[in-house]
């Protein structure tokens, strides 16, 4: 067994619950409260069960909101402070608790996982938001406009395969070339960043979504992740499916760098493309 002496839970600031000694059973320790939220229910639960009648003073103000949930542990020349701001999961879990008038801890009549976040992380869910954007983003904007680009290029080389001009290297004329054979460069410069483009979404559709907190799953029903997928691949209109392994894709986002690097790439290939336009317009580049 673990004593905490002079332990005290608040909400908005406010004591909850005070107590001059806490026991708590083995396993149910301190470092169950971690930064990351973990235990905190646990350790409501397990004070909430200890507390007797002779163990100290409980508040329960009206309406009360939660806010820091405060632990702090005196141990003679250490002290040990763990200071949990809960989640808005487990405040909207703990605030249906006092409504309903359940002990807190009891995630009744509001599971903080399955009726609030149900089953969703945000180490799953904003990668999955990302991904999903940028693929609508490229898809529906982006290779529209490029194949636009890509057209007009090719009407012009076409129209243009008569007119003779003087090819240059390093700005020095060089030998004769069609206006059309220089625009057809820019056609297929650009043809072929769309191409990459393209192929880097192959990296984002799939989806880390169902991975939940580290990518094991934990806590997400049997399905989830693939019927979750399918029902945004049916929304959007575009091949979203289940990532295999969601360890890589919610650690790395590797695909997203892809794709941005494609992106990046098609920037230096238009800035090449304006500037050959801007020195053909040159007088003594014509």
């Amino acid at each position: 067994m673990l004593t905490l002496d002079g332990i005290t839970l608040r909400i908005a600031g406010r004591p909850l619950i005070e107590a001059a000694s806490v026991a708590l059973p083995p396993g149910q320790r301190t470092g169950l409260v971690g930064r990351n939220g973990a235990g905190k229910s646990t350790l409501l639960a397990a004070i909430s069960g200890a507390l007797s009648p002779d163990a100290g003073t409980i508040r329960m103000p009206p309406r009360a909101r939660m806010g820091m949930l405060r632990q702090e542990a005196p141990g003679g020349a250490e002290e040990v402070r763990a200071h949990v701001l809960a989640g808005d999961e487990e405040r909207t879990a703990i605030l249906a608790a006092l409504e309903a008038g359940e002990p807190l801890g009891s995630q009744r009549p509001v599971h903080p996982n399955d009726h609030v976040n149900c089953s969703q992380s945000t180490n799953d869910a904003f990668p999955a938001a990302i991904h999903i954007a940028a693929a609508r983003g490229i898809n529906h904007r982006l290779l529209p406009e490029l194949d636009r680009l890509v057209g007009a290029f090719s009407t012009k080389a076409e129209l243009w395969q008569e007119i003779v001009k003087i090819g240059r290297t390093h700005l020095q004329d060089a030998v004769p070339l069609t206006l059309g054979q220089e625009t057809s460069a820019w056609r297929d410069q650009v043809a072929m960043a769309r191409g990459r483009i393209a192929s880097s979404l192959q990296e984002v559709f799939p989806l880390p979504l169902g991975g939940t907190a580290v990518g094991t799953g934990l806590n997400a029903p049997d399905g989830f992740a693939l019927g979750t997928a399918d029902e945004l691949a049916r929304l959007t209109g575009l091949p979203f499916s289940s990532a295999p392994n969601k360890f890589a894709v919610m650690a790395s986002h590797d695909g997203l760098v892809n794709a941005m690097g494609q992106l990046r790439l098609l920037a230096v290939s238009l800035l090449k493309i304006a500037n050959d336009i801007r020195l053909l317009a040159c007088a003594n580049f014509n």
